[in-house]
């Protein structure tokens, strides 16, 4: 039997509610941590879609809230550290359509994809495990 080296997962965040989606940061965070603890390395990607892609803005979109707001201010360092440890941040541009949220008010690092479910199916297909957040 082949030695497991690499843990692949890729994260479907569909979760709008700030605070749900600060938690879920953490979990993805800690997972990544509990592999490299067993010596493994990590290949995650995020894909935002649905009400989640609210919150990888600057700002919040439209009609800031001070539940938004304050999100904003958690979620962004959150997800600066886990793209900065090689997360993958997707987001899905039919949901930036249907959700009424512009390209430019993205966090930077954020890149936009066509349609999650070709990205998804992509990871799958390469591998990696699928994990729903919502």
């Amino acid at each position: 039997m082949r030695a497991i080296t690499e843990a692949r997962v890729v994260w479907d965040f569909t979760v709008g509610e700030p605070d749900k989606f600060v938690m879920r940061l953490g979990d993805v965070r800690d997972t990544m941590n509990a592999f490299e603890e067993r010596g493994m390395k990590t290949r995650f990607a995020m894909i935002v879609r649905g009400p989640a892609s609210k919150l990888v803005t600057k700002a919040p979109p439209r009609q800031p809230t001070p539940q938004l707001d304050a999100a904003a201010q958690r979620i962004a360092p959150l997800l600066a550290e886990i793209e900065g440890r090689g997360v993958l941040v997707e987001q899905c541009g039919t949901a930036l359509d249907r959700q009424g949220v512009s390209r430019e008010d993205l966090i930077p690092f954020v890149r936009v994809i066509h349609n999650s479910y070709v990205s998804i199916v992509d990871y799958e297909m390469q591998g990696y495990a699928y994990v729903p957040v919502d």
